[in-house]
């Protein structure tokens, strides 16, 4: 079991052992550079993600497509800090909170992803974000 303390920004635990946080980041720094290529390796050909907003989506391409494209149209600069995370060799549960710049506009949301993993690679990834009406300017 990998545990990552509190307040640790994406890039700081890159060298983590987990597979699970491994394949999380890689579709994290992916989707915060809009590189559809990297979201796409992140996961399985068959994997399935389900989110808030955009429902559920299925296949590393369509995933790609959705998350990769995020930036540009959702943000224009965007960081991801985990607050806690607990993993096994397949799963784990990732606190984390994202803050969004659009020109002289942010977003702080906060949220928890569930993550299976199978080869190294996102089989399931379930994103879990606080109500819109608690969101933090």
């Amino acid at each position: 079991m990998s545990t990552v303390t509190e307040g640790t920004p994406v890039s700081a635990w890159f060298s983590t052992s987990s597979p699970v946080l491994q394949a999380w980041k890689q579709a994290m720094d992916g989707m915060l550079e809009g590189d559809i290529t990297a979201v796409r390796q992140a996961f399985a050909d068959d994997a399935i993600w389900y989110d808030m907003f955009v429902g559920t989506v299925r296949g590393n391409g369509a995933i790609a497509d959705i998350m990769g494209g995020l930036k540009g149209r959702s943000f224009t600069t965007s960081t991801v800090e985990v607050r806690n995370a607990l993993t096994g060799n397949e799963s784990g549960a990732i606190e984390w909170v994202q803050t969004l710049h659009t020109g002289e506009r942010s977003l702080t949301i906060e949220g928890t992803s569930w993550v299976t993993v199978i080869d190294g690679r996102i089989s399931r990834l379930w994103d879990y974000v606080q109500p819109i009406k608690d969101r933090k300017p």
